[in-house]
């Protein structure tokens, strides 16, 4: 029985065993049939995983590339940028023109390095003050007491006094040069330029631009070059007096702090730009209101006129805002590199002096934080001095453009002077064109014998006052010649050509002077207060200024606004008799006027024009008929025709037509005078 138990119990071992044993097998078959299948899936995705991940990281590594070569670019071509307009305004930020200008900054200059060389000096006695202290020496730490005290008030009390004097005065002197380079230089471009801008935007860029480059010498020798100095001194003497490893806090810290700086500028470029032509536009916007005050009461615009001042000067403040606000951002990110560089720094200095495997003083630890105060507060000032550097170099964009643009129209290298007499005036087939696919003229011929009045007629747009803008050389011709007295014009010296010329426009604007300067303005500078009155009796305009209480003193108001139409064309009469010129141009000169101040003003011209080469530009036929050559011109800038008065009626062409409907006008103004 128990032997039979015994055979059971083995069997049961036994088959327990060889379950055992199949069931190993099936798991050890099992798990090589899943590490097969593992190893394919490997060998299949570990490429393409591998492949995926290299195609991520060359992607982020490119566009790392392109972020770092764009941001390179960027860097440099502003910097470019910065040193080519800087080259531009370098004469007035440094004047060097005069023998005076040139010892004051050679005394500015020597004063500042004195100031730098006591910027090092003074921190020193600082430390040996501390030192003196800390080994009880009371006669030492006096007498250094007294020589930081005495450095510091020739420094900040009569060195810094002088140093500004010096500066003020270099500053008068620059934008007085500035001023009248810049007014000059603008009065020399071309009409079409002038034509392309308003007043208020003319104005509001020579003021900001002026004040931005007096300023300009303060930011660079006031501000950065000392900061420059003195920066550069600290460094150096951290560098020498701490080991590498304090050093290297402080060169990490600048770099890190310029690396800020220049980036953060460049993103802020674009708002700086944005404040400057929004400033414009409100200024432009509130000139030409006020400028124009007679047409809002006319409209009763007030409230109008309210809301475009306002909404052009929020879009201005609001451009002026986004600027501050990233101001702000990049005065916290300088902040924020600066401590940060300041704490590890002085950890380290603190390392260095309580580590008695350094010989370091209490007062080495006082001289770095000083030393590193030296460091930051002109770091500090320094990138103040590029920022504002950088947002005036924006905001005189537009004057460094006006000073880089050349006047289109100058005198040849062989031009001569006009000879004072009254020549012949002709046009051969002159075409011109404001715009290339805009005609004006077109291959225009006519001829003014010397002596003889010729007048020219036509229809708006027919490109009348053009030929005045030719003749003055306001414009050179597209194709063609002008010739006065046998010279071509573009031969002739501008300054004698518009001399010899005498001009009454239509709209005859005068300066916010007396009317005895705007008469006297025909020949500035020479003429007397006889010559003066002799021109206004000859424009019959004598007897109502003597009647005036200030007499030729009397203000005249912006424009002339005080005067009639009529009186004001008197004074421009006036202006070209005392003028004396050889050749004369009547610009429409009565066409604004009444029929009967137009009869009266009609001798004044007629006396003006006597003996000399005349050209009328007419509205009024009525007022050229006397004239020895009419040139008609049609709606396409062609002559259409050219002959005397009779001559052309009897053509029965174009100027028949104007003179009939001229005349039925005429009569039917005649009737309406009667009833």
């Amino acid at each position: 029985m128990a032997r039979n138990n015994i055979l059971s119990n083995n069997t049961c071992t036994n088959h327990l065993e060889t379950i055992r044993n199949a069931s190993h097998g099936t798991v050890i078959h099992e798990h090589s049939t899943y590490a097969m299948i593992a190893t394919v899936l490997a060998f299949i995705l570990a490429p393409l995983f591998l492949g995926f991940a290299v195609w991520k990281w060359n992607s982020a590594w490119e566009k790392a590339i392109k972020r770092a070569q764009d941001w390179f670019n960027n860097s440099q071509t502003s910097i470019r940028n910065f040193f080519k307009k800087w080259r531009i305004v370098f004469p007035y930020v440094i004047p060097l023109n005069t023998k005076r200008t040139r010892i004051t900054i050679a005394i500015f200059t020597l004063l500042m390095l004195a100031m730098r060389s006591l910027n090092l000096v003074i921190p020193l006695s600082n430390k040996w003050i501390m030192d003196a202290l800390g080994s009880v020496q009371p006669d030492t730490c006096y007498k250094f007491i007294i020589i930081s005290s005495v450095l510091t008030f020739l420094k900040n009390g009569i060195l810094n006094k002088i140093e500004w004097l010096l500066w003020k005065d270099l500053h008068k002197h620059t934008k007085e040069r500035i001023h009248v380079d810049v007014f000059t230089h603008i009065h020399r471009l071309p009409l079409k330029w002038h034509l392309e801008r308003s007043s208020g935007e003319i104005y509001s860029m020579i003021e900001r631009g002026v004040a931005c480059l007096s300023h300009s010498f303060y930011n660079i020798f006031i501000q950065a070059i000392p900061e420059i100095i003195d920066i550069s001194i600290a460094l150096l003497y951290c560098i020498i007096q701490f080991n590498l490893s304090v050093a290297a806090f402080v060169m990490v810290t600048i770099t890190i702090y310029l690396t800020v700086t220049v980036t953060l500028n460049n993103c802020r470029g674009k708002y700086g730009k944005e404040e400057s032509e929004l400033s414009d536009k409100f200024h432009e916007v509130s000139l030409d209101s006020l400028t124009n005050f007679e047409t809002v009461k006319h409209y009763g615009a007030e409230k109008l006129e309210e809301g475009r001042f306002l909404d052009a000067y929020r879009k201005y403040r609001e451009a002026e805002w986004k600027d501050d606000i990233f101001m702000q951002l990049i005065r916290f990110s300088e902040d924020t590199v600066t401590q940060l560089g300041t704490l590890f720094g002085s950890l380290a200095a603190a390392y260095l002096v309580v580590d008695p495997a350094h010989n370091y003083t209490v007062g080495d630890y006082v001289l770095f934080t000083t030393y590193i105060m030296e460091l930051w507060w002109p770091m500090d000032k320094l990138s103040y001095s590029f920022r504002q550097m950088s947002k005036d170099l924006e905001k005189m964009e537009k004057i460094i453009e006006v000073l880089n643009t050349e006047p289109e129209i100058r005198d040849s290298p062989d031009a001569v002077e006009l000879e004072p007499l009254a020549g012949s005036i002709e046009f051969q087939k002159v075409s011109f064109s404001y715009k290339p696919d805009k005609p004006i003229l077109q291959d225009v011929s006519f001829r003014v014998e010397a002596g003889q009045t010729v007048a020219i007629v036509g229809p708006s747009g027919s490109g009348k006052t053009t030929i005045t803008r030719l003749l003055f050389r306001l414009y050179d011709v597209t194709a063609g010649k002008i010739t006065m007295n046998g010279h071509d014009i573009d031969k002739i010296k501008m300054e004698s050509l518009r001399k010899r010329i005498g001009v009454v426009p239509q709209d005859c604007i005068l300066f916010n002077q007396t009317v005895g300067f705007n008469i006297e303005y025909g020949k500035p500078g020479h003429g007397n207060l006889e010559d003066v009155a002799k021109a206004a009796k000859a424009a019959a305009i004598h007897e109502f200024i003597t009647t005036q209480r200030e007499g030729y003193e009397t203000l005249v108001g912006e424009r002339g606004l005080k005067l009639s139409g009529g009186e004001k064309q008197r004074v421009a009469i006036a202006r070209a008799t005392l003028k004396q010129p050889h050749y004369v141009v009547l610009d429409e000169a009565t066409s604004a006027l009444d029929t009967k101040t137009e009869r009266e003003i009609q001798k004044n011209l007629l006396q003006l024009c006597h003996e000399k080469t005349c050209i009328i530009i007419a509205h009024r036929l009525s007022t050229i008929v006397h004239a020895h050559k009419i040139i008609v011109l049609n709606k396409g800038g062609s002559v259409a025709e050219q002959g005397s008065h009779e001559e052309l009626l009897s053509m029965n062409g174009l100027y028949a037509e104007m003179w009939r409907i001229q005349l039925r006008s005429h009569i039917v103004e005649t009737l309406n005078e009667k009833n």
